[in-house]
C-alpha cells in the first residue's frame, strides 16, 4: 500500500510541476538578485538574543506569496506548512526555520 502511496504523490507532484503557475514564477524570477539588493537591510542580531533570522531568499518569497494570495503572515505560515505546491515555490526554505 506504501508502495501506491507513494506513486501518488509523485504522480501529484509531476502534475504539478506542469500546470502550477507557482513553478513559472519560480523559475522565472531571479531570487538571488533580491538577496543581493536587500542584505545590507537585514541584519541578524543573534548575538543579543532570540532566533536567527530566515535567510532574504526566503523572506522575499513569503512576501510574494502573502502579495499574490492576499494573505496576513499567519495564513502564509499556514499555508507553506500544509501545501506541497507552496513549499515548493520557497524550496522548502521556510520548513527548517
Amino acid at each position: 500500500m506504501s508502495v501506491l502511496f507513494d506513486h501518488a504523490i509523485k504522480e501529484k507532484y509531476n502534475t504539478m510541476k506542469i500546470n502550477d503557475p507557482l513553478i513559472f514564477v519560480k523559475n522565472a524570477i531571479d531570487w538571488d538578485a533580491f538577496t543581493t539588493l536587500l542584505n545590507d537591510l537585514y541584519h541578524n542580531d543573534t548575538d543579543n538574543g532570540g532566533r536567527p533570522n530566515a535567510p532574504v531568499k526566503t523572506m522575499v518569497k513569503v512576501v510574494f506569496l502573502q502579495s499574490m494570495f492576499n494573505m496576513v503572515d499567519e495564513q502564509v505560515e499556514v499555508l507553506i506548512k500544509n501545501r506541497i505546491y507552496e513549499q515548493n515555490a520557497t524550496s522548502n526554505e521556510w520548513m527548517s526555520h
